[in-house]
């Protein structure tokens, strides 16, 4: 029997994998700076979250959180993967079928960049 060996591209055996959460203003940097070095990862964006379009914030607030409009400018070519934390938990299984259909759906449409 032969043996496999798994690789990542390139033929790379070993990857990094970056992960960011929450959809903060700092992520405009982090995107600059991840295209600059040829970095790729994912963005944890949970549509429950967002401020009102609106919102501003006391000088020196450092978690500040991007209204959709802005989430939908700057994720939309950003070149990570996008991920909405609700369809990995596990309530969700234990859901009547209407309602995990909503909380799914409304996260997905609310996030819809196309």
């Amino acid at each position: 029997m032969a043996n496999m060996i798994m690789r990542f591209p390139g033929g790379l055996p070993k990857a990094l994998t970056l992960s960011y959460d929450d959809g903060v203003e700092q992520d405009v940097r982090l995107i600059e700076i991840a295209r600059k070095h040829g970095l790729k990862g994912t963005f944890n964006l949970n549509s429950g979250c967002f401020p009102p379009e609106d919102v501003s914030y006391e000088p020196g607030t450092i978690h500040r959180r991007m209204p959709k409009n802005r989430v939908k400018e700057v994720y939309k070519d950003c070149g990570w993967e996008i991920d909405i934390p609700i369809r990995r938990l596990q309530v969700l299984r234990r859901m009547p079928q209407r309602m995990r259909y909503y909380v799914t759906d409304g996260s997905l449409k609310s996030f819809s960049v196309q």
